[in-house]
C-alpha cells in the first residue's frame, strides 16, 4: 500500500509570529543537518517571490514559515546591499499571512551562511538561487535527493514526488490540489497558510 499524509502521525508546524520564528531558529541552529525548502510564487529562480520557508530536522516533524510582503531586489547589485537597500510595499504586506518578509530573511540569514549546518534539500539548486536573490549566500549544500537519485539511476523521474513513492513507498500531497491546474491555477500566494503549510512541511 502506498501511505499519504492520513496514513501516518506527523507534527507540521506553521509558524505564524515572530517569537514562534525566532525559537524555531534557535532550535535548527543547534542542528549539524537540515532539510530545507522554499515555496514561490513562480519557477524561475531568479524572477520570483518568496512565499514561504521549510525546515525539518526530524523525522515526521516539520516547520513552514510563510512570509508576507515582496522585497524589491535589484539585480547586479552587492549581494550584502540587494536585500537592506530594499523596501516592503506596504500595499503588498499582508499582516494575518506570516513573517514579515524583511524581517524573516534578516533573522534566517546567519543560520542559512553558517558553514557548521549542511542543508539537504531537493533540488537545491533553486533554492540556493532564490535565496541568493535575497543576499543570502548559502556556503554548505550538502546533500541533494535529485541529484543522489540521477547518480544512483540514470533513468526514470527524479522529481521527489516519484523518488518518494519508489523509496518511502510514500505519495506526497501534489501540487495540483493547491493550486489547480491550466486557467484555473492560482500562485502559491494565494493558499490559505494552513493548508500551504501541511504541504511545505510534507516537502
Amino acid at each position: 500500500k502506498i501511505l499519504t499524509i492520513r496514513d501516518v502521525k506527523h507534527n507540521y508546524i506553521v509558524i505564524k509570529n515572530e517569537k514562534d520564528y525566532k525559537d524555531l531558529i534557535k532550535k535548527l541552529s543547534g542542528q549539524q543537518m537540515i532539510c530545507f525548502d522554499t515555496e514561490t510564487d513562480a519557477l524561475d529562480a531568479m524572477n520570483c517571490n518568496m512565499v514561504g520557508m521549510s525546515f525539518s530536522f526530524a523525522e515526521k516533524e516539520a516547520y513552514y514559515v510563510p512570509v508576507s510582503g515582496k522585497l524589491s531586489v535589484s539585480k547586479g547589485k552587492k549581494e550584502e546591499q540587494s536585500l537592506f537597500d530594499s523596501e516592503i510595499k506596504s500595499s503588498e504586506v499582508k499582516t494575518d499571512s506570516g513573517i514579515n518578509i524583511k524581517t524573516a530573511i534578516e533573522l534566517i540569514k546567519p543560520l542559512l551562511e553558517n558553514k557548521k549546518i549542511k542543508l539537504i534539500g531537493q533540488n537545491l539548486k533553486y533554492d540556493y538561487l532564490v535565496m541568493k536573490n535575497y543576499g543570502v549566500e548559502i556556503p554548505d549544500v550538502y546533500f541533494d535527493t535529485m541529484i543522489g537519485s540521477f547518480i544512483l539511476q540514470q533513468d526514470g523521474a527524479h522529481n521527489m514526488d516519484a523518488l518518494s513513492e519508489k523509496y518511502l513507498n510514500y505519495k506526497p500531497i501534489s501540487i495540483k490540489e493547491l493550486i489547480g491546474k491550466g486557467k484555473e491555477q492560482i500562485s502559491m500566494d494565494k493558499v490559505d497558510i494552513d493548508i500551504a503549510g501541511e504541504y511545505a512541511a510534507e516537502d
